[in-house]
This record gives C-alpha cells, sequence and structure tokens, in this order.
C-alpha cells in the first residue's frame, strides 16, 4: 500500500514521478500473477525475488502493456503464452504519470486466449484502450512513442533478461542505432535519412554514367543513321521523278483511248446502214415460209389419225393371241396332269418294295453288334481304368514339376548370385553405385541425359567422380579431398549449345540443380608442368614425390581436362613417408616454394603436395599473399574417400560367392531325384496312354451300335409311309381336271374369232396411212426449200447486228475507260486547277522528253530500277530526327542530374555536418563517462564512433565501438563475446548504459538480471554505480526534473551492500508461495540504513515458488 505523505525530505532526495514513468501496474491473470497492483517508485526501483516468483514478468508487462510484441522479451512468439495457466483471459492496467497540466493516461491490454487464429502469432486476441477508450496498438504505441519518448524496443532502455547477451553481442551498426534512439529520435531519423540520400546518390551516379554512355552511342549510331538518311533522300528523288513519270503516261494512255474511241463509232455507223438493208429484204421470205408450214400441218394431222388407228388394232390382235396362248398352255397342263395321275399308283408300288428290301437289310446288319447295354458297360469300365490312370499320371507330373521348379528357381538364385558376383568385381559400376546412393539427385539426372541421348550433339559425361578410376584407396581420398565436391558431382560437355540445352533441360524445365563445364570438344589440353626435369628429379629421388596427382588416376580427356581447370591436379605432388620425414626433417616445404628460373626471385612460389605417415595421409598447401609476395603454410588431414571409393566390398564379395556355391550345390543334389521323377512320370504316362486307348475303342463300338439302330428306324418309318401312300383314293382329282379341261378349250374358241376380225380393221387403217404420208412429204419438201432461204437471210441480219452490238459495246467501254482515265489523271496528275489556270505539274510533265505510252513505261521502269538498288528503309530518317531529338535531350537530362547531384550533396553535407557534430559530442561525453566508470572498476574503457572502413560518407557502415580491457597492461580491444566472459560483457553492458543514464530521453527504463555473471567485487561496484547514476537529486526548480525512473531486476542482493543507503531507492519484493500475505497488501518502504541487508534476509526466508501473490517492500 502507497504511503499516504512523503516528507519533504525524500521529496528533495528522490524528487516525483517523470511525466511518463510508471505510477502503477495492475495486473490480472498474467503469468503468476492472479490479482496485483504494483506501485514503484519514481527513481531506482530495484526488484528481487527467488527465481521464478515474477520478477521478469513485470517487465514483461511493461513492454506488452505499452504495445510491445512478444518477440521482444526473447521468450515467446505468441502473446497468449503469457495467460495464467487454466484462465482464458489476462489484462495490463499501466498508469502513466502525466505531464504538468494534461490528463493522466491510462493503458489496459486485455489478452484473450479464445481469440486469434489456432497457429497465428496471438495478434488478433489483444484488445487495448486509453483512458477506457476502445483503440488499436498503432494508437498506444504512437502515445507512447512520441507523446513520452518510450521506445519499448531500444536494448540501450528496455533490456530483458532474455536479451541481455544480445546487446554485447549486437554489431557497431546496430549499437549506433540504438543509441542514437536514446540519446534523440533526431538523431536516429536523420542517420537513416543521410544513408538513405547516400545510396540515392550512388544510383544516381551510376544513372548519370549509364546516361553519359548511352548518350555516347546514340551519336555514334546517329552518324551511321545519317549517312542511311542521305541515301534515303536520293532515293526519294528518283521515286519522285518516276512519280512524275507516271503522271505523264496517265495523260498520254487517255489520249490513246480517245483516239480508240473515235475510230469504233466511225466503224458502228457503217454496220448500222448494213442492217437496214437486210431487214427490208426478210419480209416476203417469212410470209412464203408461213404459207407452206400450214399446209404441211395438216397433211401431218391426216397421217397421225390413220397411223393411231393402226396401232390400236396391232394392240387388239396382240391381246387376243395372248389370251389364246394362256389356255393353250393351261390344256397342256391339265392332260399332263392325267397322265401323271395313271403312273403314280405303280411308282408307289414300286418304292415301297425297295424300302421293305432297305429294311431286312438293315436288320441284318444290325445282329453282329452286342446290345447298348452291353456297350455301356465296357465303355464305363474303361473309363474308370482311364481316371485311375490319370490320377497317377498327373501326381508324378507334379512332383517333376516340383523338382524342376526347385532346380529352375536355384538356377535363377544362381544368375543373380552369379550377376552380383560380376557386379562387384566391377570397379566403375561399384563406384556409381555408391555416388548414386550418396546422392540421388545425380542418379535422376544421369537417368533422364541416358534415356534421350539423342538431344545432345556431342557426348555428356559424368558426374565426374563416376568417371575417374584411382589406383588405390589413398589416392582416392586425396582426389576427393583437394578437388571441389561442385566440380566431383558436375556433369562435362563438349560444346556450347549442349550447355545451354542440358541446363534448361535439367535447371529450369525439371526445377533440378546441376553443374556443368565446357571442354570444347573434349580434347585434352598438353599439360603444363609447374616443376622442371631437374627440380622433378630432385623431388623424386631424395623426397619420395612419386609424381603428379594427375598421373595417379585414369580418367576420360574431357574430365581430365574438368579437373585440370578446376582443381589444378597436373601441379599437385603426390608423396609418401620419405616426403614427411623430408618436410620435417630437411626443409622440403622451403626447398618447394623457392623460385625456379624465369619466375620472379622476390615472389615465394606456390605449392601443395600429399604426405603420408603412416596410415594417415597430410597435404601441404602453400599460398602467396598478392601484396606481400610471402608464403603462408597451411595442413589438412586427410579423411578417408567417402564416395571415390576403389575396389569393392571384400566381407559383401565372400558372402556373394559362398551363396553361389551353396547354390550349386543344392542344385547337384536335386538332379537324381528329378531323373527319378521323369521316370516314374513317362511310365505313368504310357499306361495312361493305353487306358485312353480302351475308352476310344469303346466309345467307337457305341458309336457303331447307335449308328446302325438309328438305321433301322429310319428304314422303318419309310416302309410304313410308302405303304400309307400306295393306300390313297385319286378319282375326285381325274374328275376335277376333266372339268377344268373342257372350260379352257372353249375360251381359246372364242379368243381366236376375235384376233381375226381386228385382223381385218389393222390392214384398211394401214392402206389409208400409205396415202396421207406421201402427200405429207411433198409438201415437206417444198416448205424445207423456203425455210432455208429464210434462215440464210436471217443469219446473215443476225450476224450483222451482232456486229453492230460489239461495236456499241466496244465503244462505250472504250468511251468508259477514257473518262475514267481522264478522271484518275485529273486527280492523280491535275494540269489545271480550279480557275483554268495550268499548274506546276503541266510544266513539269512539258520537261519530260517522252510523249508515248511505251516510252514512258520504259523510262518509268528504268527510274524504278535505280531506286531499287539503294537499299529501301523508310525508318532511317524518322530513326534519324528521333535520335537527335533523344540526343538533344540526354545532354539536358545530363546536366540537370549532374546539377541535382551537386545540390543533393551540398545537402547532405549539411545535414552530415548537423548529425555528426551532436552525434560526436554526445559520443565524447559517454566516453568520458564510460572510461571513467570503467576506471572505478580498475579496468580500461573507451567508446569510438566507427567512421566505416572504406567510405566515411557510407554512413550505413558507422558504428559505435566499445573497447574494453580488463587487465593491467593490456590494450583495450573491441567487445566480443569469443573474448569476453559473460560477467565482463555485463559489466560493459551496465556500464554503457549508466554513461548513457544521463541523456537519455525515455522517462524509464528496465534492466533484466544484468548482475548475472559478475564477481562479488564487480557486483557491489556496478550495484554502487547504478545508485550513484539513478539517485542523483532533482534539481530545484521542478523536482521531476531528474535522470528518470530505472527498473534493476535481481534475484539477489550481496549482503552488506554499502553506499546505496538512499532516499531515491525503491525496493520491490516479489514473493509467491506458502507464506504470501494477502494480495491486498502492498507495501513500500523507501531504504534506509541496513534495509538491504534485512531484504537479502528476508529473502532467504521465502523460497517456496508457488502461485501466489506478491508484495513490495
Amino acid at each position: 500500500m502507497a504511503p499516504e505523505a512523503v516528507d519533504d525530505s525524500h521529496l528533495a532526495a528522490a524528487g516525483t514521478l517523470k511525466p511518463g514513468s510508471i505510477k502503477q501496474i495492475l495486473l490480472k491473470n498474467f503469468l503468476t500473477f492472479k490479482d496485483v497492483i504494483i506501485t514503484p517508485g519514481a527513481r531506482l526501483n530495484i526488484v528481487v525475488g527467488a527465481n521464478g516468483t515474477g520478477k521478469s514478468t513485470i517487465l514483461n508487462a511493461i513492454c506488452l502493456g505499452l504495445g510491445g510484441e512478444p518477440k521482444l522479451l526473447g521468450r515467446a512468439d505468441d502473446a497468449r503464452d503469457f495467460v495464467m495457466h487454466g484462465e482464458d483471459e489476462a489484462s495490463i492496467t499501466i498508469t502513466l504519470a502525466p505531464k504538468p497540466g494534461m490528463d493522466t493516461h491510462v493503458i489496459e491490454r486485455v489478452i484473450d486466449r479464445r481469440r486469434g487464429k489456432e497457429k497465428g502469432n496471438g495478434r488478433g486476441a489483444s484488445t487495448f484502450f486509453i483512458n477506457g477508450e476502445k483503440v488499436n496498438v498503432k494508437e498506444v504505441r504512437e502515445l507512447v512513442s512520441s507523446e513520452y519518448k518510450i521506445t519499448i524496443d531500444n536494448l540501450c532502455t528496455f533490456l530483458p533478461q532474455d536479451k541481455v547477451s544480445s546487446f554485447s553481442s549486437m554489431s557497431e551498426q546496430d549499437r549506433l542505432r540504438e543509441t542514437e534512439k536514446t540519446l534523440s529520435e533526431d538523431y536516429y531519423n536523420m542517420h537513416l535519412q543521410l544513408v538513405e540520400a547516400v545510396d540515392e546518390i550512388s544510383e544516381n551516379a551510376g544513372s548519370l554514367e549509364s546516361l553519359k554512355q548511352k548518350l555516347k552511342k546514340y551519336k555514334h549510331e546517329n552518324e551511321k543513321l545519317e549517312r542511311a538518311a542521305a541515301l534515303v533522300e536520293e532515293r526519294q528523288k528518283i521515286l519522285d521523278e518516276a512519280s512524275l513519270i507516271e503522271k505523264k503516261k496517265l495523260w498520254a494512255e487517255y489520249d490513246l483511248l480517245r483516239e480508240q474511241a473515235m475510230e469504233i463509232k466511225e466503224a458502228k455507223g457503217l454496220i448500222k446502214k448494213k442492217v437496214t438493208e437486210i431487214t427490208s429484204e426478210l419480209q416476203p421470205l417469212q410470209e412464203k415460209a408461213d404459207r407452206l408450214q400450214a399446209l404441211r400441218q395438216k397433211a401431218e394431222a391426216d397421217y397421225k389419225a390413220y397411223n393411231d388407228e393402226t396401232n390400236r388394232c396391232k394392240k387388239e390382235i396382240e391381246k387376243q393371241s395372248n389370251k389364246y396362248d394362256n389356255h393353250d398352255d393351261t390344256i397342256e397342263d391339265i392332260i399332263m396332269q392325267l397322265s401323271e395321275l395313271d403312273s403314280k399308283r405303280s411308282r408307289l408300288e414300286l418304292d415301297a418294295k425297295a424300302k421293305q428290301a432297305r429294311l431286312d437289310e438293315v436288320e441284318k446288319g444290325k445282329q453282329g453288334f452286342p446290345s447298348p447295354e452291353v456297350a455301356d458297360a465296357d465303355l464305363k469300365q474303361a473309363q474308370a481304368k482311364r481316371r485311375e490312370a490319370m490320377k497317377s499320371f498327373d501326381r508324378a507330373k507334379r512332383q517333376e514339376q516340383d523338382v524342376e521348379s526347385l532346380v529352375k528357381e536355384l538356377q535363377e538364385q544362381g544368375k543373380r548370385f552369379q550377376q552380383m558376383v560380376a557386379k562387384l568385381d566391377n570397379e566403375a559400376e561399384s563406384r556409381k553405385k555408391h555416388v548414386y546412393r550418396k546422392f540421388p539427385k545425380l542418379h535422376t539426372i544421369t537417368t533422364l541425359i541416358g534415356g534421350d541421348r539423342g538431344r545432345f550433339r556431342r557426348q555428356v559425361w559424368g558426374p565426374v567422380a563416376c568417371e575417374v578410376t584411382a589406383k588405390n584407396k589413398g589416392i582416392a581420398a586425396m582426389l576427393e579431398f583437394h578437388a571441389p565436391k561442385s566440380c566431383l558431382m558436375s556433369y562435362v560437355v563438349e560444346e556450347k549449345r549442349d550447355y545451354d540445352r542440358l541446363y534448361k533441360w535439367v535447371r529450369e524445365e525439371m526445377n533440378l540443380g546441376i553443374n556443368i563445364n565446357l571442354i570444347p570438344n573434349g580434347e585434352l589440353k598438353q599439360k603444363e608442368r609447374f616443376y622442371s626435369e631437374e627440380k622433378m628429379a630432385i623431388l623424386k629421388q631424395q623426397h619420395g614425390i612419386q609424381g603428379y596427382l594427375d598421373e595417379c588416376f585414369t580418367a576420360p580427356d574431357a574430365i581430365m581436362q574438368s579437373l585440370r581447370n578446376a582443381a589444378q591436379v597436373q601441379r599437385v605432388l603426390i608423396g609418401n613417408d620419405t616426403t614427411m620425414d623430408s618436410i620435417d626433417n630437411k626443409g622440403l616445404l622451403n626447398f618447394l616454394s623457392k623460385p625456379e628460373a624465369g619466375q620472379d626471385p622476390n615472389k615465394a612460389a606456390p605449392f601443395c603436395v600429399f604426405a603420408t605417415r603412416g596410415q594417415t595421409i597430410i597435404r601441404f598447401t602453400g599460398k602467396v599473399s598478392r601484396y606481400t609476395g610471402k608464403i603462408t603454410i597451411s595442413q589438412d588431414q586427410i579423411r578417408e574417400a567417402s564416395f571415390l571409393t576403389t575396389g569393392v566390398n571384400e566381407q559383401e564379395k565372400q558372402a556373394a560367392e559362398a551363396k553361389l556355391a551353396e547354390v550349386h550345390q543344392q542344385a547337384d543334389d536335386l538332379r537324381p531325384k528329378a531323373q527319378e521323377a521323369q521316370h516314374i512320370r513317362r511310365q505313368l504316362e504310357s499306361e495312361a496312354q493305353d487306358a485312353q486307348g480302351e475308352v476310344e475303342a469303346a466309345q467307337k463300338m457305341k458309336s457303331h451300335i447307335v449308328k446302325y439302330q438309328s438305321k433301322h428306324d429310319q428304314a422303318k418309318r419309310n416302309l410304313q409311309e410308302a405303304l400309307a401312300a400306295l393306300n390313297t383314293n385319286d378319282a375326285e382329282e381325274k374328275e376335277s381336271l376333266l372339268s377344268a379341261l373342257m372350260n379352257r378349250v372353249s375360251n381359246s374358241i372364242t379368243a381366236l374369232g376375235a384376233h381375226a376380225e381386228q385382223q381385218e380393221s389393222m390392214m384398211k387403217a394401214t392402206i389409208a396411212s400409205a396415202g396421207a404420208a406421201a402427200n405429207k412429204s411433198s409438201v415437206s419438201a417444198v416448205v424445207a426449200e423456203a425455210k432455208v432461204a429464210l434462215q440464210e437471210k436471217q443469219a446473215a441480219h443476225a450476224e450483222t447486228e451482232q456486229e453492230a452490238r460489239r461495236l456499241q459495246a466496244d465503244f462505250s467501254k472504250t468511251k468508259k475507260r477514257a473518262i475514267e482515265k481522264k478522271a484518275t489523271a485529273a486527280e492523280k496528275a491535275p494540269l489545271e486547277d480550279e480557275n483554268g489556270n495550268d499548274t506546276e505539274l503541266k510544266r513539269l510533265i512539258a520537261t519530260i522528253p517522252f510523249n508515248t505510252v511505251a516510252e514512258l513505261q520504259v523510262a518509268h521502269e528504268e527510274a524504278m530500277a535505280r531506286a531499287n538498288d539503294i537499299a529501301d528503309d523508310p525508318n532511317a530518317v524518322r530513326q534519324y530526327e528521333r535520335r537527335k531529338k533523344d540526343i538533344a535531350e540526354l545532354e539536358v537530362e545530363v546536366v540537370r542530374r549532374a546539377n541535382a547531384d551537386a545540390t543533393r550533396a551540398e545537402r547532405i553535407k549539411a545535414m552530415a555536418d548537423k548529425w555528426e557534430g551532436g552525434l560526436t559530442q554526445h559520443i565524447s561525453q559517454v566516453n568520458k563517462l564510460f572510461a571513467k566508470y570503467m576506471a572505478e572498476m580498475d579496468c580500461a574503457g573507451e567508446i569510438v564512433l566507427s567512421k566505416g572502413k572504406d567510405n566515411v560518407s557510407n554512413y550505413k557502415d558507422w558504428g559505435i565501438q566499445i573497447l574494453v580491457s580488463f587487465r593491467e597492461g593490456t590494450k583495450v580491444q573491441a567487445l566480443s563475446a569469443a573474448r569476453n566472459s559473460g560477467g565482463e560483457r555485463s559489466v560493459c553492458t551496465i556500464m554503457y548504459l549508466m554513461a548513457l543514464q544521463e541523456m537519455m530521453v525515455a522517462p524509464f527504463r528496465c534492466v533484466d538480471e544484468i548482475n548475472q555473471g559478475l564477481d562479488e567485487r564487480n557486483e557491489r561496484l556496478v550495484f554502487k554505480r547504478i545508485v550513484a547514476n539513478s539517485c542523483r537529486p532533482p534539481s530545484c526548480e521542478d523536482s521531476s526534473d531528474h535522470s528518470g525512473q530505472y527498473f534493476l531486476i535481481t534475484p539477489k542482493l550481496l549482503p552488506n551492500l554499502t553506499d546505496m543507503e538512499d532516499e531515491a531507492v525503491t525496493v520491490l519484493f516479489v514473493m509467491n508461495g506458502t507464506f504470501a500475505v494477502d494480495a491486498s497488501d502492498t507495501c513500500v518502504l523507501h531504504c534506509t540504513d541496513h534495509v538491504l541487508s534485512l531484504v537479502a534476509q528476508v529473502l532467504t526466508a521465502f523460497r517456496a515458488q508457488t502461485t501466489g501473490s506478491s508484495f513490495s517492500l
């Protein structure tokens, strides 16, 4: 519970809450706190309590309550994780100290576990309120940052427990940015503006240079365009001349058409006169032909009438003749039927006798066969015998097949194991299998390439690891270690088009990563040995060098050249134990680094050599500095090859061979059984065949019996049918046939009389028709003669009229063409203007020396030929003019940008001077304080404003270096996690923050367990400095004018702390446990003598860590 009154001495020492400081924190269901009110002091607040009781929870509440993200705390990414276990909702309420004359701001954050996406970061689970009014998180952040200068995300002012190590390991650039935000947002904003401005200038510089190059290129291109434009203009002049000739040709064609029309008009008048003359001669001939035609029509009508009567009589005669013939045919049929009835009975008697004889014959043949019952019994007995024989045969056959199946299976196993042994003996296949098992992607790519070889023009090699064969495992290990893995896993092609195809297919279409090396034509270049023959002889004789690495393995030329290019295997030396001894005792590496004749004597020679010490292989590499020319030697121990293996797995091979021998032995043991089963199967097969023969004989006998029985039954039925036919009565049928015969004879006589009458009528009509035909012929001859004369005259008339029409059509057509040609000529080549005055075109046309159409056509073709000799580039002039315009615009733009860059540079310099001046001054003050504080701890420290390595104007590289030394006599060095312990980094962190204390604009700052890792001495000194800096008295004029509120979280306090008895210190003791006081009781006691010792004793007494309430001392 906060004290109701504060005496004047405490107010003078501690002051009042600075605007933006935290007056009160109310937590409900937040982590370990069920319901608690925390009332911090205006200055230094030391929060103590056992581990897990909820000290850091207070800082978490401050961060989240003021709109911070959970990730700033480093302990969770989801706000819902801060809700107390078993509860659905938590709330944080923070009351900030107001500015003079302004309302107090109360900020509340409610976290609902039931809201937000299930797998999200919990942003939707939070609701914010300011003074009870619902707002969004942006409004909360805007209030605390702009109104009160609170920066939750700045580690210089808010350092959670899980972020303490982050501050010391922060980059120099990030440290500067955090410091700027601590000192003033203006510094930070100006810094960002400077970085952006410098980047913009860099981009513009490149853009300006690009514009200049573009301008230069345009000017060069326009010189060519200018020449092309001149040719285009010359061509246009020729085309204009051709156009003028073409226009004159239009008028010449018009004159020619007009002359042709006049000639046709004259011929048309002559032919019209001739048509009139022929028309007057045609009328008398037409009248004569009409009279003769009438006479001929009468003669034709008479002839037709007589001829029709004759045809009628012919049809009637034919009709009666057909009736007579029909009756005659029917009479003959009836007579034949009567005769047939008389002979039918004789045939039936003979047929009955024949069928009786057939029945007797069949009965006699049937006596030689047994009865059907006996035949059935014999067949069933034979079938039973066959079934038994077939069962025995099937059993024997299955036994034989089982044995043969076992033998065949053993043979297949033998083949598989034989192939396995052969495959294990194949070193290349073994290596490929190993490589593909280790790198499955390579197997996929190789399979694709192998399945579509026709896609490529030349051989595609690879992967390289599958194409090389080392002499032994040691060489394999050396090559695998020395050659880049990317080279060993790469593919090699022999021409650029294959490179492009393979890359596009595998990388772009199949989306598989692939490395490809191009070796033109797959050729192996001539070796370039690094060492002279004399030096190499010394190395071999005295130092155990066996040769170069490329001599110790084999590969196709393309693969070998690829390894030479990528790994320089032609320059790597291979040695042995002797080589190692020479390196240890004879200075071999110095000998290798000495330059030979022709090399720079002032610069060491690089080298690479492999040597062995027993089973261990070591590579020694000498690299020459580009600047000093001196050699730097490194050595690497080589591990066994992981995929460039040589040989095979002996154990696997022995196991396969043993299995193969076992399979062969089992097959040999089964062969006698197979032969015995085959013998039994053949014997039973013979018995089954005999039984089958007996069945077939019985079936044949039964078939004969059934056949003869069928014949007997059929013969008996035939005899019965013949006897039945013989007993039929035919008297009635004879009487019917005689009646029909008499009727047909009577009708035949009637048809014959009608035929005779019609024959007489036809003779009379024929005589009259002959007379009419003679008269018609004589009249037709006269008509034909008159018609010929008329037709000749009509033909002459039609021909003349046709000629007249043709001339008229030609005249109209020619006249129309002349009119159209004149209109076209007047439109395209007007010789007169609207007022009838001659045009300039008429004068120009008159200058052309050609007049006829033919002459003008030849002249036009010659002009067009000359124009076509010049390349037609219709865009040349347009491009030339457009490029001239572009050049002018670019020149203006280059000047404008150069001026803009100069103006921008001046503005940046002014801003940079202001920013750097103020920042340098502040960093200088921080440096003095930091050096002083570190000296108090018998250490050295320095804060340096680093301006980057390459360019001081590259402001994004500026940073703050913390240089420290914790040992007397040593130089200060940059703070580093690799060099300094956790306690040392904690000391530097807190002292840096203390140096910033008086310059901070934030109303409060929080540090969580900064004393972790400190020894007792440093911890006492650190606490002493914290108290000194955080508890300086406020100004006399304003009790809130001081360094601000400070929260220090610690799990313990050292006993007998001195120099910490200050009125401005408030100890907040957090206790959750069995002996917790009531949650409504909160006490604040300002520190006096021995209070801190008492706190330490109380802390020891309350170590229980169960969920409960808390109180503050």
